[in-house]
């Protein structure tokens, strides 16, 4: 069957009336070539496990207008997958090819490329097809026009912003989540993956939009992370939970940990939208995992986050013996449906996979459980007394509006528009709106902040104390001698000491804002993952040749952001305002106005460069913290200015 002949399902209620045992509006996503991709001979992950599961949900029924969407994903684009992944690194996946890849054996191991993650036939491709399909799921949750969107083609949880890792390319729970960012203030993602879900919880480690969940074996076991005491840094901090695990975990163990901690976070958190990787790897029998989990307790997860009632994304992930796998999601798609399914499965093309049982259900074996109850409880303790340190459901200032994808634009690229938007299109402002007053706004709440602003005190128990703020941050122009924005110079000294600190403790993924040339916009993109210290380049075009793009655009980290802070409209114009000269009457110095372009920005530019420097990838060519504040201090008295 041809997915993009399918309809849209029309038997499900209303999501704002849906009852736990009544339908949902579901979409599902499916690319018939994506069982085409191989690994290579001996590798573990395999593609072709989804068109085997594609192969059940039509046999059984499934992909029958009237019970959901089907939808053949368009494929990302590489400026969306540079949303989260750096230009160099998609750049590489898009040219090498096996026979190509033995000249650049520096690449190769510079992007981690290797056993695990090898190149083969169709590489890119592969990467575009099942990003696509997890970015067109979450722009039809965004649409509201359905409740629960289905990839089994995605899930690739491993992958980092500049390398593969774990059989991950590209990171498409990533890209999701900053698309459903978009329209939601929160973000729920939880993994049950046996791996840990290390690249999506690095990329939202210090922001409070996203709040990561895994339940992973931990110990001697790839990735190696996922500690219960990783819980997040600065703005981030108890946004991330870690559940480790032993071996043999079975399904009334493992509910008896995953209901109570996914209860407690949907209340404390109250997210917007839910991700939901559903590694089939954790199922008893799994070629590389070692838990115990039946068909029926692993989709029993599937069960609970679908009784919320909140947006929901079931994507892939994990999964190695792959007639369980394909078994696997058939039946927690059934779940999504609501559809109890036949135990005896049907014939298909792929019948003699599942023998001898024939069965849809995935059972679990005898293996010894190592998690004792009293081991699970210390970590449900843990966990939980972790959530009671969280407000209930953190606040940013945020504006709700319907993106642009409900009215999209006609794109080259795109041949149905309602099934995928303009990636770029949410970063246009209209040119008679003012941007300074919403990009300060959402700076005042998650964007550059020190550890204890100067508004918080502690007091004698370390807690802090933060005094009421009333009303949005006066907009540049508003503020008076009595109240001024924060001095660029003493910005730029925390921001170049915050890079060292990351440097030297945790290096940090960035995210990049494309811009547009009428406006200095903060995208939401970005917003999600700006947290004390700023990830994200933000900057007017018209000034972008004072960086050096394959350094500034690819490493530029809290000075762009420091600038967006300081300088909330357009640069030249800040500049003009505040370049002042040494006259105490704060007159121009030139009352004829020959102060050229150049001495306008020349100061802002001298802190760019500084800032470039300090974000250097490599120790090697980075700029030591001490020269960096020694050029600040020269730059200051060379200008002898205070940029407010």
């Amino acid at each position: 069957m041809d997915p993009s002949s399918a309809g849209a399902g029309g038997n499900s209620l209303a999501s704002s009336s849906c009852g736990d045992a009544q339908k949902r509006r579901v979409c599902y996503f499916y690319d018939p070539e994506v069982g085409n991709y191989y690994y290579g001979q001996g590798h573990p992950m395999k593609p072709h496990r989804v068109r085997m599961t594609h192969a059940l949900l039509a046999h059984y029924g499934l992909l029958a207008p009237a019970k959901m969407e089907v939808l053949r994903p368009l494929p990302a684009r590489g400026i969306d997958l540079c949303r989260f992944h750096s230009d160099d690194y998609v750049a590489f996946l898009r040219a090498v090819t096996p026979e190509t890849q033995l000249g650049q054996v520096r690449a190769l191991r510079r992007f981690n490329i290797g056993p695990d993650c090898p190149v083969f036939d169709g590489l890119y491709a592969y990467c575009q097809t099942y990003a696509g399909a997890s970015v067109g799921a979450a722009v039809k949750l965004n649409h509201g026009t359905h409740d629960i969107a289905i990839n089994w083609s995605g899930g690739l949880h491993h992958a980092k912003k500049s390398e593969a890792s774990g059989f991950c390319y590209v990171n498409d729970i990533v890209l999701a989540i900053l698309e459903l960012l978009k329209l939601h203030e929160r973000v729920l993602y939880v993994d049950i993956d046996i791996h840990h879900g290390d690249g999506v919880e690095e990329a939202f480690y210090t922001t409070n939009r996203v709040m990561t969940v895994s339940f992973h074996k931990f110990g001697d076991y790839f990735p190696g992370t996922g500690d219960i005491r990783d819980i997040g840094y600065s703005e981030g901090k108890y946004y991330c939970l870690n559940v480790p695990l032993d071996d043999g975990i079975d399904d009334d163990s493992y509910q008896s940990i995953f209901k109570p901690i996914i209860g407690k976070v949907m209340e404390m958190y109250r997210p917007g939208a839910v991700v939901l990787q559903c590694g089939a790897d954790s199922l008893s029998g799994d070629r590389l995992g070692c838990f115990n989990l039946s068909g029926k307790g692993h989709a029993e997860c599937v069960k609970f986050m679908r009784s919320f009632n909140v947006p929901l994304l079931l994507l892939g992930g994990g999964g190695y013996t792959i007639r369980n796998v394909a078994r696997c999601w058939c039946y927690e798609t059934g779940v999504a449906l609501g559809e109890e399914l036949p135990e005896k499965l049907p014939y298909n093309e792929y019948y003699e996979y599942f023998g001898p049982e024939y069965s849809l259900y995935v059972a679990a074996s005898n293996m010894e459980n190592r998690n004792t109850n009293k081991q699970l409880e210390e970590i449900k303790c843990n966990i939980l007394d972790n959530l009671s340190k969280l407000e209930h459901a953190p606040s940013v200032q945020f504006e709700e509006r319907i993106p642009e994808t409900k009215l999209p634009e006609p794109d080259e690229d795109q041949e149905d528009p309602d099934e995928r938007h303009d990636p770029d299109s949410d970063m246009v402002l209209d040119d008679n709106k003012p941007t300074g007053h919403s990009a300060r706004s959402l700076i005042h709440n998650i964007g550059v902040k020190r550890e204890i602003t100067k508004t918080e005190t502690k007091d004698q128990h370390g807690k802090r104390l933060t005094t009421e703020h009333k009303g949005p941050e006066p907009m540049a122009e508003d503020l008076g001698s009595s109240k001024q924005a924060p001095d660029v110079f003493d910005i730029a000294i925390d921001v170049v000491s915050a890079l060292d600190y990351l440097h030297q403790h945790r290096p940090l993924p960035i995210i990049h804002c494309d811009l547009k040339p009428s406006n200095i916009f903060l995208d939401s993109a970005m917003v999600a993952h700006v947290g004390d210290f700023g990830l994200a380049r933000v900057l007017h075009q018209d000034h972008s040749d004072m960086l050096e793009k394959s350094s500034g655009w690819a490493t530029m980290r809290g000075m762009d952001m420091l600038l967006q802070m300081a300088l909330p409209d357009n640069v030249i114009d800040i500049a003009d305002q505040h370049l002042l000269s040494e006259n105490n009457d704060g007159e121009e110095k030139n009352s004829d106005g020959k102060r050229t372009r150049d001495t306008r920005i020349a100061c802002i530019t001298s802190i760019l460069q500084i800032g470039v420097s300090c974000s250097k990838e490599s120790p090697a060519d980075r700029m030591h913290t001490g020269d960096a504040l020694k050029e600040l201090q020269r730059t200051k008295d060379k200008f002898s200015v205070s940029l407010h």
